[in-house]
């Protein structure tokens, strides 16, 4: 009796939600099958055709998809790709950012572990009241994907809100340095105020990073616009959420 040996490499880029695969044949060709959930894609080909071999790609828009059949030789690579990654975090208390206070509307709140922004502070990158500091990029950063820089802060009243804006520079390793910021802002708030002082978080939004990779540097500075909202605001942390190829799942901010 003759046995066929079928290789088949799964590779999750990232892992799909909820996919089941199967290879079956019918003696002379064989078959690839995913199950899905509407909008994964399956993308079939076969590394031993000489030549190569077009792709065969099924968005999965049924609970069963069968592509069309690959010779019995050599191997199969079936790749499942969904959009969704798992977000982690770049943190950075403000005990370790470094404010620069030319007007004294930025202190740092020792008893509380924070950083006062009075409602002078504003926001003119060369005049007015901020905190500075450097991300880089970690070793588990999705090449090129966006990122979600958002602020932890204590909101003491309604009106706090569209008070933060960060201007930010990308640098790239193996270019040019990059002296011009870019501004985003105001964020927005995630969480509905209700009364008393709240743990809040301000999001700026997805932020797209082109030609960046793990290690590239993002300077960023975070100020308040002192136009908006009434009595001091407490800020915690800036924090930037980036993505990597791990299975979904958290938010965003």
């Amino acid at each position: 009796m003759k046995r066929i040996v079928i290789s088949v490499f799964l590779l999750l880029l990232p892992f799909a939600t909820h996919a089941r695969n199967a290879v079956f044949g019918d003696g002379t060709n064989f078959y690839c099958a995913a199950e899905g959930d509407g909008t994964n894609a399956v993308v079939m080909t076969n590394s031993a055709v000489a030549g190569g071999m077009s792709a065969d790609t099924v968005t999965a828009s049924s609970w069963m998809q069968t592509p069309a059949a690959f010779a019995t030789t050599g191997y199969v690579e079936a790749i499942i790709v969904t959009n969704n990654y798992k977000w982690e975090d770049l943190c950075f208390p403000v005990n370790v950012a470094a404010p620069v206070t030319p007007n004294a509307h930025v202190s740092v709140n020792d008893d509380n572990n924070s950083i006062t922004f009075d409602t002078l502070a504003g926001t003119n990158i060369v005049s007015d009241d901020h905190i500075w500091g450097v991300a880089q990029m970690s070793h588990t950063y999705l090449p090129n994907s966006d990122v979600e820089p958002h602020v932890h802060f204590e909101q003491a009243n309604a009106d706090q809100t569209n008070c933060w804006w960060l201007y930010y520079r990308n640098q790239s390793l193996d270019t040019n340095i990059v002296t011009a910021w870019t501004v985003t802002g105001p964020a927005s708030n995630v969480y509905a105020y209700t009364s008393g002082t709240i743990n809040q978080i301000a999001t700026f939004g997805l932020i797209t990073m082109s030609n960046m990779l793990e290690s590239s540097n993002m300077d960023w500075k975070i100020f308040r616009d002192g136009n908006e909202g009434t009595g001091d605001i407490e800020l915690k942390e800036f924090d930037i959420h980036y993505q990597i190829q791990k299975p979904t799942g958290g938010d965003t901010y």
